[in-house]
C-alpha cells in the first residue's frame, strides 16, 4: 500500500507520497524503498496508491488518450475542469476492463492535482508568511499554510477510487489522502506544532505537510508505507519539489546493500543534518533519490515499471507490487 496525498494550498496544487512499495508472491511478503508514486507530467501531478500495475496502466492509457491529442492551451483548460476529468477517467476505465486489461477486482486509487497554468499570469509566485499554532494532523497542516482561494476554478485537486468509483475533491486549504498510511492521522492529533514561517515559498509550503506525513510514518508500526517522502507542488507554472531529511534507514525494509546505489554527483549538495535524505530529481520530473550522505551515495526511486530491489525486473505472473 502506500501514503499518497493531495494538496489545495489555494495559490499552489501538490501531491506527495512516501516511497515504500509491497511485493507480494505465494511464499512471502517483501518491501522495499525505491518506488516513486509520484509523476509530474504537466499539466497533471499524479499519485499513485494500491495496485501498482494497474493503476499505472490507467493514468497512462488516460493522459494518451485524452490529454496528449489536444493541444497545449486546451489540455491545461480540460485539466482543470472537473466533470470533464472524472468522466474521462472513468471511461478509460471501462475500456480497459472491456479489453480484460485491467481485473475488476483489483483496487487501486489516483490522486491527481491540476492548475490551468496557460491562463494564469506567469509571473513567479510571491513566498508568504505563515504563523500560527495547530494540532498536527495532515489536514490542519494543509489549512496553515494555505492562502485564500486565489484564480478560482483554475485548479483542481481530487481522489478517485477503483473499482468503486468513489471521488473526494480538495477546496483551498484541505488535501485528499489514499493508502494505509491514512490511520497516521490518529496518531498526529496526539501531536502538536507552532508554525514559525517567513517568506515560504510553495515548495517550503509542501514541505512542512510531508514533514508531518514522514512523522505520521515514524510513529506507526504499519511497514506498508514508510517516512521517505516525495512530492511535487505548481504555482502559476512553476514547480518545486521537497528535500527531506530520515534519520535512520526506514525500517521494515530491505537492507540498504540490497539496492543499487551511484556515487554523488558534483551537484548533489545534499545538507549533512541527517544520515539520509530524500528528495526529486531536479532535471528528470519522473525521477527521484534516496541519499546515503554519510557515504556519498545515492539511490534511485522510480517508476514502478522500471523495476525494483537489486534485480530490475520482476514476473509480475508470480507477484503483486502495492504501492
Amino acid at each position: 500500500m502506500t501514503f499518497v496525498v493531495g494538496v489545495h494550498m489555494g495559490d499552489a496544487v501538490g501531491v506527495l507520497a512516501d516511497t515504500r512499495v509491497t511485493v507480494r508472491s505465494r511464499s512471502k511478503t517483501e518491501y522495499f524503498d525505491n518506488a516513486l508514486k509520484v509523476y509530474q507530467r504537466p499539466p497533471l501531478l499524479i499519485g499513485l496508491a494500491g495496485d501498482a500495475i494497474a493503476s499505472d496502466l490507467l493514468v497512462t492509457k488516460f493522459q494518451l488518450e485524452h490529454l496528449v491529442p489536444l493541444d497545449t492551451a486546451e489540455a491545461y483548460r480540460r485539466s482543470i475542469d472537473g466533470d470533464w476529468m472524472l468522466s474521462k477517467i472513468k471511461s478509460t476505465y471501462e475500456n480497459v476492463l472491456r479489453h480484460h486489461m485491467i481485473d475488476p477486482e483489483i483496487k487501486f486509487s489516483l490522486v491527481i492535482a491540476a492548475e490551468n497554468s496557460w491562463d494564469l499570469q506567469p509571473d513567479s509566485p510571491e513566498p508568504h508568511d505563515f504563523i500560527g499554532s495547530l494540532d498536527a494532523t495532515i489536514a490542519n497542516s494543509a489549512l496553515a499554510v494555505s492562502v485564500a482561494g486565489e484564480d478560482e476554478g483554475q485548479r483542481l485537486v481530487f481522489a478517485i477510487d477503483f473499482p468503486s468509483g468513489r471521488v473526494d475533491r480538495a477546496r483551498p486549504g484541505e488535501v485528499v489522502m489514499r493508502g494505509s498510511g491514512t490511520v497516521s492521522e490518529a496518531f498526529l492529533r496526539t501531536q502538536h506544532t507552532m508554525l514559525v514561517g517567513t517568506q515560504l515559498s510553495f515548495g517550503d509550503r509542501l514541505a512542512s505537510i510531508a514533514r508531518d506525513m514522514l512523522r505520521a510514518a515514524e510513529g506507526s508500526e504499519d511497514p506498508s508505507y514508510n517516512a521517505a517522502v516525495l512530492g511535487w507542488a505548481r504555482s502559476y507554472g512553476n514547480a518545486e519539489s521537497v528535500l527531506q531529511d530520515l534519520a535512520c534507514w526506514p525500517e521494515h525494509s530491505a537492507p540498504p546493500e540490497s539496492y543499487r546505489w551511484e556515487a554523488f554527483d558534483e551537484e548533489d549538495v545534499i545538507p549533512e543534518l541527517s544520515p539520509y535524505a530524500v528528495g526529486s530529481d531536479l532535471h528528470d520530473f519522473e525521477l527521484g533519490w534516496i541519499f546515503d550522505v554519510s557515504n556519498q551515495r545515492k539511490m534511485k526511486v522510480e517508476a514502478i515499471t522500471k523495476g525494483l530491489g537489486t534485480s530490475g525486473g520482476r514476473s509480475a505472473a508470480l507477484e503483486r507490487y502495492f504501492v
